[in-house]
């Protein structure tokens, strides 16, 4: 027997069937996917800069048919940079704001502009055409190092798991964050880990966050054995099998160096090497976990539900 979401859905192996809620039942996506206790690592976005652009709210689904969001798309190519570009809650009455974070090979840098009389497509244009300094300074605005902030989605049409808990995280991390450095945006992707968030500078992403992992993330302090479970990935790390290296070698140093590079090893299939500035390197063997279902939120037996996959790391050693 074989369920899926539809006729252009991959079938679910029968590993994956097993793991679907009974007839009769309709959670939310979310809450089933703590149930089966998915491990969400690999499923980062892998981007060199990260956009919010203020709109008003109601948003629709998806939130890029909203007319102001003409020209873009979710994940697009800005010169030689990849870029996701996310809608937020705008901070003020104008809802003219466009903030720009852009990973370099030692750091995160920052900018937010006031985008006056230009759509946001128009505006963006320019930092795609220019890059982050040129951009800033057609706008009247300065490029520095990029402060502690969080980006959590509560986009509530997209998904009622986002948008109930979400929105609950959000309210909650306004008591550790300064004020400025909360912004709720629309769909980061993989709405079953809600509350989902991306936080920078350190561009980690993270699922099933709790009010209690707040205080830690914000001051940088927090225990990364406790938190690693819930870590997506790394934005500088590519989506799957590199991410769950670069977590696995974050979770045994509790250190992360921002021009860490992750790389395939050639020749030896499922081995990755993560290299730090200061010469640490490590060898991680990454293989294909569980199959798992990705359900429709709060229908009958999960249905129609998606095919995903976990990773599996098998091996961690220290080179050199």
């Amino acid at each position: 027997m074989t369920r899926s979401a539809n006729d252009h859905t991959p079938p679910l192996s029968d590993g994956a069937l097993a793991l679907l809620p009974p007839p009769g039942s309709a959670p939310r996506c979310a809450s089933h996917a703590r149930a089966i206790e998915v491990d969400p690592v690999g499923t980062a976005l892998a981007v060199e800069l990260a956009i919010t652009v203020e709109l008003p709210l109601p948003w629709p689904k998806p939130v890029f048919a909203h007319p102001d969001l003409d020209g873009l798309r979710p994940t697009m190519s800005l010169g030689n940079d990849r870029a996701r570009i996310l809608a937020s809650v705008p901070t003020t009455g104008d809802a003219r704001a466009i903030r720009v974070w852009r990973r370099t090979a030692d750091h995160t840098v920052a900018v937010t502009v006031d985008r006056g009389d230009r759509t946001p497509a128009e505006a963006i244009e320019v930092l795609a055409a220019h890059g982050i300094e040129t951009f800033a300074r057609a706008f009247g605005a300065d490029v520095a190092g990029a402060t502690p902030a969080i980006l959590i989605c509560t986009q509530g049409s997209h998904d009622v798991c986002c948008g109930s808990e979400g929105g609950r995280l959000a309210d909650a991390a306004l008591r550790h964050w300064p004020d400025g450095a909360v912004h709720r945006v629309s769909h980061t992707g993989g709405h079953k880990f809600a509350p989902t968030a991306l936080t920078v500078p350190d561009g980690r992403m993270w699922a099933f966050l709790r009010e209690d992992d707040l205080a830690g993330l914000a001051s940088g302090d927090a225990d990364v054995g406790e938190l690693a479970p819930r870590c997506r990935g790394w934005w500088g790390a590519d989506t799957g099998a590199a991410q769950a290296a670069e977590r696995a070698v974050w979770a045994e140093t509790g250190r992360h160096e921002p021009g860490r590079r992750v790389e395939a090893v050639h020749g030896a299939p499922g081995e990755h090497r993560v290299v730090d500035p200061s010469g640490s390197a490590w060898v991680v063997t990454v293989a294909p976990g569980r199959e798992i279902p990705t359900i429709a939120c709060r229908a009958d037996g999960g249905l129609p539900a998606k095919p995903g996959r976990e990773w599996l790391v098998t091996g961690l050693r220290r080179q050199g």
